[in-house]
């Protein structure tokens, strides 16, 4: 009987349960219709992220993978049947305002809606894509080519060159392009720079020319206009993509493809120049609408071979140059010359920089006579006239007159005549800056090369090598006062804005009047960058230098005793990583005044160095180097840089360095070991235990991914490596840069208050600004996470958490004081996080929580609930500041 029951019990669950899921397509018919527009919506969301994958796949040149082409047509189909059933679900529910629907219709339809459900859900698995693209091949290109570095173990080098403090030269993102310089805000076209204009705009419109020359001498306002033109066809839509990229008397094609490939949004893997000018050509040509800009071009080349530049009706190219012959014989181009200004057009220029109206009768006259010895060159009168911004002293306006003929007759009867003016209004304006800090400031930039993006980090470390920055306590100090010359400087029109802030360059005229002024005098400066020098020797007429730079040739090797016993600066490098510069031990042994040395893409033993006891910056940038325990003898040193240099281990006997107040040693990451049978591979092995707290004087410290895991309390002194709670026993630390896994973070550990920061656990560099404190975390627990940055949470600017677990809020359990100085917050998949702010936790002595914050990202965070919890009270919750919010 038993046997009989549990047979007919089990027939039973066969027959009742295809009952209960037959009908709950009828009773649960809503939750169901709910389900596949959830599931729609996910579809849709994962549709807009493969399209925009897509399109950036496209810009980078990269042809889509069948299945992402097949998902899309699937997905796009799935779409229609899902409108279409929406629509028929629609009806049903309508039917007699839904009070009498037709059942077996609606038997129908939740039949049809969970099938497609679960149709949608299997798609939107099928389109997790690890890439929507692959680099398609170039032209006789037989496959991607694996880089011979990698094979040996060599790290690969750079593919630009780096500036000397090892900053990229120019943002690589392209995103901050839109702050890049443009035409001058106070930019008013005259009659010429208008006819000029007029003839771009109709030549640039005209399918029959391919390329524009704009000509016109030196600092006539060429770079201006040429800008102007880019913002106006940028802004009506004229070309698909405009590309903008300076060429210089000594180009580096390499850096042009570089410009070219970030305003494209193009990244360049090809390990040649001709690799890269393949890629930007196929880049180009698929674009069919653009314009491509090269600035200041010296010498014809051809576009497509040397850049990748395929002139086309579909790509257009407008240059300028200081030659009218140049590319004169092709076909499809038009000549667009740019005059010097007229004389009232100068004389209305001057007196508007320097501030004056026509009610100053007593000026007018002389406002005529300088226009004039500035000889109608925009750059000329605009420096002369910021000199005299704000001056109603006619002696003073007088002078300068005088000061200007006067130049142009004696100082410069060696100067090409057409550009006699504006020499010698820079001249005057650099005769008076205010001290002999700015001054030499203004110099140092002519040591980089022409068009180069300065790094004013670069100019920092320099300037406190050379004891510039007077009166100053700290390295933080003397960025201030570099910064506030910086901006004096530009404020004269003697510098100009680079693309990005902690850059800065200089106009390639403004660089020759440096050179000029340098040439004699008491700072005497010689300057061979670019010029594909390939050997030095031994010249007596070297004794007289006070600043030698030599970047960007091609050296080999650095074998002979230079006699140079002023020279205080040297900016010296071979070509690249594979081809780096041999230094001999001797070299610099008659060189003991240095206080300066940057050399980077060198292979060198450092006991060549220890002649130089006068010696404060040094920076080693991309370098092999080896006795590194030489360097203890450098008693005066005050800035060490070992950025992306190969090297064993950092001794003990660095300790000696008692005045050392700058540590760099980042990218050294990328020199680890790959395998132990692969030979030729460097890494910092480690740096020996107690050497960082013994350098009590160091105010900046930057480091990443140095350690796999920091020692164990264990270890001896003599074998051990540093621990990560040295930083903590530095007295003057106010600067950290790390980049660490959490394995390497000591127990109970907590950092300090800085000044400045940017720490990342468990993620990589995000590159803010330099005056920025950030905190990029990752992959760690809530708990460690308050610990940790208890005495940051007061001052960071930028928090960044990434899967972060055990965290339920943000406020109060990381920070109960509302993180007041925030202005960016990122929060991406923390799965247990629910709610963004819990202000019923938060005690009324904090009445405003985030008043600072701007930006707020919020992606992949399945239990959030809400933004706040609590009363919401402006007092409480302050959002005033708050500009951008993106949801995902």
């Amino acid at each position: 009987m038993e046997i009989v029951t549990a047979i007919v019990s089990k027939v039973g669950e066969y027959l009742v349960e295809p009952t209960r899921n037959q009908a709950r397509y009828i009773f649960r018919f809503n939750t169901i219709v709910e389900d596949l527009t959830k599931a729609e919506r996910n579809l849709k969301s994962k549709q807009r992220d493969v399209e925009e994958e897509i399109k950036a796949a496209e810009r980078n040149d990269e042809k889509i993978k069948a299945t992402v082409q097949d998902w899309l047509s699937d997905s796009g189909k799935i779409m229609e049947e899902v409108e279409t059933l929406k629509g028929k679900i629609e009806v049903n529910k309508t039917c007699l305002n839904g009070w009498c629907p037709n059942w077996g219709s609606r038997h129908q339809l939740g039949r049809k809606a969970t099938k497609t459900s679960i149709q949608l859900k299997e798609i939107i698995d099928r389109g997790q894509f690890e890439r929507v693209g692959c680099r398609a091949l170039l032209s006789g290109e037989p496959s991607a080519p694996k880089d011979p570095a990698h094979l040996s173990g060599e790290p690969s080098a750079p593919k630009d060159p780096a500036p000397l403090s090892g900053e990229p030269s120019a943002p690589k993102d392209p995103a901050p392009l839109s702050g890049e310089p443009s035409s001058p805000k106070d930019f008013e076209f005259c009659r010429s720079t208008k006819a000029a204009f007029d003839g771009i705009m109709e030549a640039l419109k005209n399918d029959g020319t391919h390329i524009v020359i704009l000509y016109g001498m030196g600092g006539v306002g060429k770079t201006t206009l040429a800008r102007e033109v880019r913002k106006t066809v940028k802004e009506k839509g004229i070309f698909k993509e405009v590309v903008m990229a300076i060429v210089s008397q000594t180009p580096n094609f390499r850096s042009i493809q570089g410009q070219l490939a970030d305003f494209l949004d193009l990244k360049l893997t090809e390990e040649t120049e001709e690799g890269r000018a393949q890629r930007l050509s196929s880049r180009l040509s698929k674009s069919n609408n653009s314009l491509v800009i090269l600035d200041d071009v010296w010498e014809e080349f051809n576009f497509e071979e040397k850049i990748g530049v395929p002139l086309s009706k579909g790509c257009k190219m407008l240059l300028t140059t200081r030659n009218k012959k140049i590319y004169a014989h092709r076909e499809y181009q038009s000549l667009i010359p740019l005059n010097v200004l007229e004389k009232h057009e100068g004389v209305a220029l001057l007196k508007r920089q320097a501030g004056i109206d026509d009610d100053c009768d007593n000026l007018n006259t002389l406002a005529t006579r300088i226009a004039n010895e500035c000889d109608g060159l925009p750059l000329a009168i605009v420096t002369t006239g910021r000199h005299l911004s704000g001056e109603k002293n006619i002696e003073m306006w007088e002078f300068v007159c005088e000061k200007l003929k006067k130049s142009k007759l004696e100082d410069l009867c060696h100067v090409n005549s057409e550009q006699r003016g504006v020499y010698a209004s820079l001249k005057l304006s650099y005769d008076y800056l205010k001290t002999d800090e700015i001054k030499f400031c203004f110099l140092m930039c002519s040591l980089f090369p022409e068009d180069f993006e300065i790094p004013l980090e670069d100019l920092v470390r320099i300037g406190v090598g050379l004891d510039l920055y007077k009166d100053v306590s700290s390295i933080e100090e003397a960025r201030r006062a570099l910064r506030s010359m910086v901006e004096t400087l530009k404020d004269l029109g003697l510098l100009l804005d680079a693309y990005g802030k902690e850059f800065v360059r200089m106009h390639d005229i403004v660089r020759d009047v440096c050179l000029w002024i340098t040439s004699k005098g008491e700072n005497i400066f010689m300057s061979k960058i670019g010029i594909d020098l390939t050997q030095l020797t031994r010249e007596k007429g070297w004794k007289q230098y006070t600043a030698i730079s030599l970047l960007e040739n091609k050296l080999k090797a650095l074998s002979v005793r230079l006699v140079c016993p002023k020279l205080k600066l040297l900016l010296l490098g071979g070509e690249n990583q594979r081809s780096q510069l041999k230094v001999s031990d001797e070299c610099f042994e008659e060189m003991k005044a240095l206080e300066v040395v940057s050399l980077r893409y060198a292979d060198l033993s450092l006991k060549s160095l220890q002649f130089l006891t006068n010696l404060k910056t040094l920076e080693l940038c991309y370098c092999n180097l080896r006795d590194i325990c030489s360097l203890a003898k450098l008693k005066k040193l005050e800035i060490l840089s070992f950025r992306g240099s190969r090297f064993d281990e950092l001794p003990i006997e660095l300790s000696e360095l008692k005045e050392l107040r700058m540590l760099d040693l980042r990218e050294c990451y990328q020199l680890k070991k790959i395998s132990s049978d692969l030979r030729g591979c460097y890494r910092l092995k480690r740096i020996h235990s107690n050497l960082i707290r013994s350098l009590s004087q160091l105010e900046e410290l930057y480091m990443e991914d140095i350690f796999e895991e920091w020692e164990a309390e264990e270890k001896s002194i003599e074998t051990g490596n540093a621990r990560l709670s040295e930083v903590n026993y530095l007295p003057c630390l106010a600067v950290l840069y790390l980049k660490i896994n959490s394995k390497c973070l000591p127990k109970d550990f907590a950092f300090s208050e800085l000044s400045r920061y940017e720490i990342c656990v468990n993620r990589s560099s995000y590159g803010y600004s330099e005056s920025s404190k950030a905190l990029r975390i990752a992959n760690i627990d809530a708990t460690l996470l308050t610990a940790l940055f208890k005495a940051l949470y007061h001052s960071v600017e930028h928090l960044n958490l990434e899967q972060v677990t055990g965290c339920q809020n943000i406020l109060p359990s990381i920070d109960q004081k509302g993180l007041k100085k925030l202005n960016t917050l990122e929060v991406i998949r923390c799965k247990d996080l629910k709610c963004m702010m819990d202000v019923s936790q938060v005690g009324e002595e904090n009445p405003k929580l985030h008043p600072s914050l701007a930006n707020l990202y919020l992606e992949g965070l399945p239990e959030l609930q809400c933004i706040w919890k609590g009363p919401m009270s402006i007092h409480i919750v302050n959002f005033q500041s708050l500009t951008d919010v993106n949801v995902g």
